[in-house]
């Protein structure tokens, strides 16, 4: 009798041992399940600060260089022209209004996104920028807007930067307005005049070179 009393102890002795070490292991488990789960929340919104932070900056830095004063004359923007300075500005100034880039307006067959949107890659390690070497993709879209028969003046640029690591990516998309100069460069050259330094008009658009361009920022979100 004795014995079987102590086979039942022994039994049960190990049944509560088994169930013991599956509730420690279970325990475990979702300690270690909560500390991934937190491990990955950390790194995601480390990485989607990192992304719009870069964003930010990169947006910032278009800006500066986009929204530069106008030029006092042909002569100072052809030479700026030839010293590679603003490349960007220089690049909306050949382009926009040219048949080479058409404007985007969704309602208008041949102007929709396929045909009026532009895309560049920035290399990561050659942007200049703080931090731009941990992101894994840095791009900017551009696009500018009108209609049949508009004015140029007060013409909408868009640009989009986008900045990707991991599974985050942030965008900050820029709204800017064309102004166009009440007077024109006293100094300008005729229209078929085309300077050095044309990288920056890979179509070789002829431009009014006596219209003084300038642009102003709109909105920023």
């Amino acid at each position: 009798m004795s014995v079987k009393k102590l086979r039942k102890k022994d039994g049960s002795a190990l049944l509560s041992a088994v169930v013991v070490m599956a509730v420690v292991m279970l325990l475990s488990l979702s300690l270690l399940l909560i500390s991934y789960s937190l491990f990955h929340t950390v790194n995601k919104q480390q990485n989607d600060a990192q992304c719009r932070e870069l964003a930010q900056s990169l947006s910032r830095a278009l800006e500066e260089e986009i929204t530069i004063p106008p030029f006092a004359s042909y002569r100072e923007q052809e030479t700026a022209l030839n010293e590679g300075s603003c490349p960007l500005w220089f690049y909306l100034r050949y382009n926009v209004w040219q048949s080479s880039w058409p404007y985007y307006n969704a309602e208008e067959r041949g102007h929709t996104s396929a045909y009026a949107y532009r895309y560049f890659k920035i290399d990561p390690s050659d942007s200049g920028l703080d931090g731009a070497e941990l992101m894994d993709d840095i791009s900017v879209m551009i696009y500018w807007e009108s209609e049949s028969g508009a004015e140029e003046a007060g013409t909408p640029l868009v640009i989009r930067v986008s900045c990707r690591k991991g599974r985050q990516e942030s965008t900050i998309t820029s709204s800017y307005e064309l102004i166009i100069g009440s007077a024109d460069y006293s100094d300008a050259p005729e229209e078929s005049y085309m300077p050095a330094g044309q990288g920056v008009n890979p179509n070789g658009n002829s431009i009014e070179n006596e219209k003084i361009w300038s642009w102003s920022l709109n909105t920023r979100e």
